[in-house]
């Protein structure tokens, strides 16, 4: 419990009215002192009482979605129960709203609650950034009528909504997915059967009656066979954000946003000529793997900007590229590097291009140069370019 301005005058003028009915001998001055003396008493008495109460006073949140594309507005709820028997006056509920959201209507609301009653603050927000926003507290303030004293505190409710990067690049996409497209032809293939391709690991996802279970008997591996008219070209899409591009550039065009943009924009590509996509993603020390993308599990492209965090993320393009080697990943048709020239002055040559090349058959090399770039961003790529063109990647440079 703390002190408000008012409750501070108030004070300090029942205290001075006080002194000053001694020396001029007045009852009516004394009466009027202890009179203040005693409504500033009162006032700190039925506070703390109440203050007690915080734990009786029920607290939920809800946001009307989770998934929304980057400068979209969503609705959040709070509802606050007051579970107690006694009557709270004077209320304050203020709802945390994150960085870089942008609260359209003021997250707060003043109320009088009744045992048993409910009151609810409605406000909308803007979601200008891609990204994962956490909505993680509400701040409660009690306060007595007269507003001399307030008690504060505080409710972790996390709430979570993921802001999906608008596509871009999608000629890059195009580029990129015309040269391995995948195949999904339902219905009968040669013969007018199903003609075995090829066997394969079991993946997560995969049609369990696709499954080899004789051999799955015989030696305990689980095998999955690929049929003529079902075959899928397989990609990797590596995302680089490190931190310091969400300060690069002027919101929401930092260049971060630019780079998350143009993976979404690379990823749907991919996955519209019928390839499935396993996407990795650096987040502050560790990279983090969303396997499956596809037509069928395009839900699984939620989980993968879910790791994306506005001013936050990896802390430098080194830990995605090193940690690389410890992931036990499997070679696949295809490699995508979507980075900044800003990554790539970060990277070593010699680490990045070995660990990015035994993923893919293909690989390419998807570069985010931003409208206004610098002088310094084309020297970074003199540099680097010779490097990646000699060990025969593809280079697709995106605006």
């Amino acid at each position: 419990m703390r002190i408000t301005l008012a409750g501070v005058i108030l004070a300090i003028s029942s205290i001075l009215i006080l002194i000053y009915s001694f020396h001029a001998r007045s009852l009516l001055l004394l009466a009027l002192s202890m009179m203040i003396l005693m409504i500033f008493l009162k006032s700190y008495s039925d506070l703390s009482r109440l203050s007690r109460l915080i734990r009786s006073i029920e607290i939920r949140r809800e946001v009307d979605r989770r998934y929304v594309e980057e400068g979209d507005e969503i609705l959040v709820s709070v509802e606050v129960i007051n579970r107690s028997r006694e009557n709270v006056g004077r209320l304050e509920i203020e709802d945390l709203v994150p960085e870089p959201a942008k609260a359209m209507e003021e997250p707060l609301i003043g109320v009088s609650l009744p045992p048993g009653y409910i009151a609810r603050l409605r406000y909308r927000v803007k979601l200008p950034s891609p990204g994962r926003y956490e909505f993680e507290r509400v701040f409660i303030r009690l306060k007595d009528p007269l507003g001399l004293f307030t008690h504060e505190g505080s409710v972790d409710l996390v709430s979570m909504v993921v802001a999906l990067p608008k596509p871009l690049g999608s000629m890059e996409a195009v580029s990129i997915a015309s040269r391995n497209p995948g195949i999904w032809i339902k219905g009968l293939s040669l013969g007018g059967l199903y003609d075995l391709y090829s066997v394969r690991d079991y993946r997560y996802g995969d049609d369990a009656r696709k499954i080899l279970w004789k051999i799955f008997a015989r030696r305990g591996e689980l095998l999955v066979r690929e049929d003529l008219g079902e075959v899928r070209s397989r990609s990797y899409v590596i995302i680089d954000i490190p931190r310091e591009l969400w300060y690069i550039g002027k919101p929401p065009n930092t260049l971060a946003e630019g780079v998350a943009r143009l993976s979404r924009g690379v990823i749907e590509g991919l996955v519209k000529s019928y390839s499935v996509v396993d996407a990795i993603i650096c987040e502050e020390t560790a990279s983090r793997i969303v396997s499956g993308i596809s037509r069928s599990y395009r839900e699984k492209i939620y989980s993968l900007y879910l790791n994306l965090k506005p001013y936050r993320g990896c802390e430098s393009s080194w830990i995605l590229y090193n940690s690389l080697k410890y992931l036990d990943l499997v070679r696949r048709d295809m490699a995508i590097l979507v980075t900044t020239p800003i990554g790539l002055a970060q990277t070593d040559p010699e680490l990045m291009i070995p660990e990015v090349s035994r993923l893919g058959r293909n690989v390419y090399i998807a570069i985010y140069m931003p409208e206004d770039y610098s002088k310094e961003y084309m020297e970074i790529l003199s540099v680097a370019l010779p490097i990646i063109e000699d060990s025969g990647w593809g280079i697709l440079v995106a605006k």
